[in-house]
């Protein structure tokens, strides 16, 4: 082990890094009983092809590095890391590969790793350094062996998109934070998790079987925030506003692209709600009862009813159903649509017809919500506005009215092919009204 304490030691260990093509680099927080945006680093460990170094910033067992010499390890270098997201929160390392995702690639299911237990009511920067390191080491195995393994899919473009566009666009809405006052999350969440600028930080989990993300951090499921929770989060602007950008019948949207089915421009539940009840107008009642009908027969094809099949889209639905299921049969594995990420059934319980057009969905939308959110992302890269969290068919902002961030911008960037999207502000997120810009939707409310 080469621990590395003094300029002397990094200038020569860096003598011998610039000669490596890959390494494999892991981070480790200072205090890992916050989220990595707050804590800052304690260490780098560097496994490189004839050595493992140890890099310390914050540590009781060693003397301190500045946290700019991590940046010299920022050479051209494929860095391979267990979890790239956890550790870009504490080190902006270039070149990162995921393992972990591509371990997911393979198998639906996320890699497990051997993670001895060092004094858990203890923070990491009073551990000892070298029981740490052993949990970096196991990393690094675990990584080797994935990459032996499955290094294959590294230069594929379905990975590529993932690790370069996907994880890269959930690490900076998470860094972004969402902003509230301290005294009300703590009363409603029973939790001290803002830091002194009434930020808290969620932490978005890809690896799930059906590609949509899960979101939850210490208990607090930022994913599924319900009624009494959401009006907590409010603008950190004076004169900010919270802004949701909410995609339209999604899913049937989606299904619509890949079918061929002419898409209407306002909304889809209206639209198929005067198919269904013959009427040119629909009451409160007929809509939620027509979007529940919907619903319910989307995402069990068997069943729809012999009536329905008569309406195109239901028949699309039906047909798309059984040319994924076709597809599955014959390869023993399906595909999404934007990126091709394949999905293997053998991993996934009473694996169905339902099931593939489900998760064929739910995949799909995630390529392409996080497809438009890196490009929205770029777009207010050099504004005050910030994206705040992404709720699978929406995306929620803190908008601060007083920077040039285009509302009609940001509409047109979330807009793309048939998918269109609703705008929602107000004061606090879950107390929203719809907005309407350009030329007004003729939309009913969720």
């Amino acid at each position: 082990m080469n621990v590395i304490e003094t300029k002397e030691q990094l200038e020569s260990f860096l003598e011998h890094y610039q000669d490596q093509s890959e390494v494999f680099v892991d981070a480790v927080p200072a205090d890992q009983t916050v989220h990595r945006r707050r804590s800052g680093v304690s260490f780098v460990f560097v496994r490189t092809s004839s050595q493992d170094a140890l890099l310390p910033v914050r540590h009781n067992d060693a003397t301190r590095l500045s946290p700019k010499d991590l940046l010299k390890l920022n050479t051209s270098a494929v860095k391979y890391a267990y979890d790239k997201k956890a550790v870009l929160h504490l080190v902006p390392f270039r070149n990162l590969v995921d393992c972990k995702l591509l371990y997911y690639f393979k198998h639906n299911r996320p890699p497990t790793v051997s993670q001895p237990t060092v004094y858990p009511n203890a923070k990491n920067i009073y551990r000892p350094i070298m029981r740490l390191v052993e949990k970096c080491q196991n990393r690094a195995d675990r990584c080797k062996e994935i990459v032996e393994s499955s290094g294959e899919l590294i230069k594929k473009t379905p990975f590529r998109k993932y690790n370069e566009e996907i994880i890269e666009t959930l690490f900076r809405v998470e860094r972004n934070g969402m902003y509230s006052d301290a005294w009300e999350f703590d009363e409603v969440f029973g939790k001290d998790l803002t830091d002194s600028n009434g930020l808290s930080y969620s932490n978005y989990n890809l690896y799930t079987q059906t590609g949509r993300p899960s979101n939850a951090f210490k208990g607090v499921n930022y994913a599924a925030l319900d009624e009494e929770e959401r009006p907590v989060f409010q603008s950190r602007f004076d004169g900010g506003k919270m802004l949701n950008v909410d995609y339209d019948a999604f899913h049937l949207r989606i299904v619509s692209a890949l079918t061929g089915y002419d898409a209407p421009s306002g909304s889809f539940h209206e639209h198929l709600g005067k198919l269904y009840f013959g009427e040119e107008e629909l009451t409160e009642e007929d809509y939620n009862d027509a979007k529940k009908f919907t619903f319910q027969f989307l995402y069990n094809p068997k069943g729809i009813p012999e009536e329905l099949l008569q309406l195109r889209f239901f028949s699309s639905v039906k047909e798309l159903t059984e040319r994924i299921w076709d597809i599955y049969q014959e390869h023993g594995v399906i595909s999404t649509a934007k990126h091709g990420r394949q999905i293997t059934g053998s991993n996934i319980e009473n694996f169905n017809p339902a099931k593939a057009l489900n998760y064929v969905l739910q995949a799909t939308s995630t390529e392409i919500v996080c497809s438009q959110l890196s490009e929205l992302l770029d777009y207010l890269s050099d504004k005050d506005t910030e994206v705040v969290l992404y709720l699978y068919d929406s995306v929620l902002l803190d908008y601060n009215p007083s920077d040039d961030a285009e509302l009609s911008e940001i509409k047109s960037i979330m807009e793309t092919g048939d998918l269109t999207v609703d705008l929602e502000m107000g004061e606090r997120f879950g107390k929203l009204e719809e907005i309407h810009i350009d030329e007004p939707k003729q939309t009913k409310g969720r």
